[in-house]
């Protein structure tokens, strides 16, 4: 496709980063000018791409590995494997300071992860986990049972349990919206 080209990076307020055959792509709110960022999805599918505040993009990978990439699909860093439970992570998405992302991860009950409480039974339990940029946990920032974070503030997530909507913050619990 052809290159963006400008000093500004394009960044989620204009554009939309999605997954096709296994790569990240960039296309332009209004569907113009897709442009492929990386070109080795077959070699391992990247999913739930997600711009941070500087226009480079994260994505997850094989659904444990966090990368980080810039719009060229260059890798920025090392990318760092995920603590999830047997479902891998979905959902990621970066606060608006770039300082922490989130994503949820689910699992059927047979992998005990403290973070998301003890499953009994054989049902899908998990949450959503807060990291920093190098993909490390924020202790004690788990949120067990509630899934597909939203970041309302660079502290705030918005979440649910599959029927009430929560608010979070990093430094209290959750409480009803």
């Amino acid at each position: 496709g052809p290159a963006f080209g400008s000093a500004a990076a394009v960044t989620s307020a204009s554009f939309i980063a999605y997954v096709k055959d296994g790569d990240v792509w960039i296309v332009a709110a209004d569907g113009s000018r897709s442009q492929r960022v990386t070109s080795d999805g077959a070699a391992g599918p990247y999913s739930d791409p997600a711009f941070a505040p500087d226009g480079t993009i994260y994505a997850l990978r094989n659904e444990d590995y966090l990368y980080h990439v810039d719009q060229a699909g260059r890798v920025i860093g090392s990318p760092a494997a995920l603590g999830v439970l047997e479902n891998g992570a979905e959902a990621l998405t970066v606060a608006p300071d770039g300082a922490h992302l989130a994503f949820t991860t689910t699992g059927w009950g047979t992998l005990i992860d403290p973070r998301f409480g003890k499953p009994t039974g054989s049902y899908i339990y998990g949450g959503t986990d807060v990291i920093t940029p190098d993909g490390m946990s924020v202790p004690g920032s788990a949120l067990g049972s509630l899934l597909y974070p939203s970041w309302l503030s660079a502290s705030s997530l918005v979440l649910s349990d599959g029927v009430v909507m929560y608010v979070d913050s990093f430094a209290s619990e959750p409480s009803t919206w």
